[in-house]
């Protein structure tokens, strides 16, 4: 009898997400501007609320608050919350609900990771989200969102690695861009599974998303209120083709294939 698979979820958590490097990177953006720590979180889009335990389990003065609009998704995280965090869950607070819906209490930082913003299509309504987003920040405050571009993310393509649950299976992740539509900026994006037994999961995850621009997301942050809005990125060696993984403030992007960049929008 063949063993069960893992949740979908806890995969996605083993092979896409590195939360102990993103509540790094929020800890750090948040002392740059504010020179001082930071304590609440809000996680927009959260799904297995991953960087929210991570952010909890990093300091005894640290609280988050965890939002998503998949019911299953809030109950599946709930049950990791309490595997994880134990006699600690109570400083994670999991909704279920639209993002734009929550803006209360007022938290140090709002982030939108795994390039959740996308969701929206048009400027309006990523301008109503980036709105709704200022308004949960208190006065020193500092919104974070993911973004991911270059010639590599403009065409149909698959990438492929290896990565490793939690109790040790093997399986193998496949990023699929299955759709480009440049005069809409509209990507369709699928994630697969694949185990050494033959099993996969297929289109496990699908993405409608709009592939904005860094120009674009910046002007929309200014057009919502936000006093400062930058871009940090890594440096690129493109005659060793390495990333010094650092993110940092910056003006300019070298040319690649692909790159990854934080949008950081400052409350005041």
């Amino acid at each position: 009898m063949k063993q069960s698979l893992p949740h979908k979820l806890a995969l996605y958590r083993a092979a896409v997400q590195h939360p102990p490097a993103e509540v790094a990177f929020l800890e750090r953006a948040y002392r740059h501007y504010h020179r001082r720590d930071p304590l609440l979180l809000k996680e927009d889009f959260a799904g297995s609320a991953a960087i929210s335990m991570v952010w909890v389990a990093s300091s005894d003065e640290h609280q988050a608050i965890a939002i998503d609009s998949h019911a299953p998704t809030v109950r599946w995280a709930s049950k990791q919350t309490a595997l994880w965090l134990g006699d600690r869950a109570d400083d994670l607070h999991l909704v279920h609900a639209d993002v734009m819906s929550l803006t209360s209490p007022k938290v140090d930082v709002v982030a939108a990771l795994n390039f959740s913003a996308l969701i929206y299509h048009d400027r309006a309504a990523l301008l109503a989200y980036f709105r709704s987003a200022r308004k949960s920040l208190a006065p020193a405050g500092i919104f974070a969102l993911d973004i991911y571009g270059g010639p590599g993310a403009l065409r149909p393509q698959s990438q492929h690695r290896q990565a490793r649950t939690e109790d040790g299976l093997l399986f193998d992740y496949c990023w699929e861009q299955r759709k480009v539509n440049a005069v809409t900026g509209r990507v369709e994006n699928h994630i697969h599974f694949t185990f050494d037994d033959g099993r996969a999961m297929r289109s496990a995850f699908r993405y409608d998303w709009r592939l904005w621009s860094l120009p674009e997301l910046l002007e929309i942050m200014h057009a919502a209120g936000f006093a400062k809005a930058q871009v940090w990125c890594d440096k690129f060696d493109a005659k060793t083709g390495q990333s010094d993984g650092t993110y940092r403030p910056t003006s300019h992007i070298e040319p690649r294939e692909d790159w990854v960049a934080y949008v950081i929008g400052v409350k005041k």
